[in-house]
């Protein structure tokens, strides 16, 4: 058996109460972690490393500072899809775009779902 996220429980317990919660996970995570992820360490490593290697570390690294073993897949592939988005645009606004929704679906599911 795997714990939940310690701010996965916080949040599911607090959101209701705590509209900040909200607005830091739909808004501000997806803003910040979209700039260091996709415009900073990815541009980095993509100018360094061949684009698949740039974009598994970048990806990996994303997935492990959420901590959690169950959700590492999960993140590990968003981070790739996110990164592909990245790439073919240009443009760091359409991960954040998803990046938020995604949080947005998890958010819901954390607060209505089982």
């Amino acid at each position: 058996e795997y714990k939940q996220q310690e701010i996965v429980l916080n949040f599911k317990s607090t959101l209701l109460e705590d509209k900040i919660i909200l607005i830091h996970v739909l808004v501000i995570a997806p803003i910040v972690e979209e700039i260091i992820f996709r415009g900073y360490m990815y541009r980095i490593l993509k100018s360094r490393t061949p684009i698949i290697f740039a974009m598994i570390i970048s990806s990996t690294i994303f997935s492990l500072i959420h901590y959690n073993v169950l959700s590492y897949i999960l993140l590990f592939v968003l981070s790739i899809f996110l990164t592909y988005i990245y790439e073919r645009n240009g443009s760091i606004i359409c991960p954040i775009i998803i990046h938020s929704l995604f949080n947005l679906m998890m958010s819901t599911l954390i607060i209505y779902g089982n």
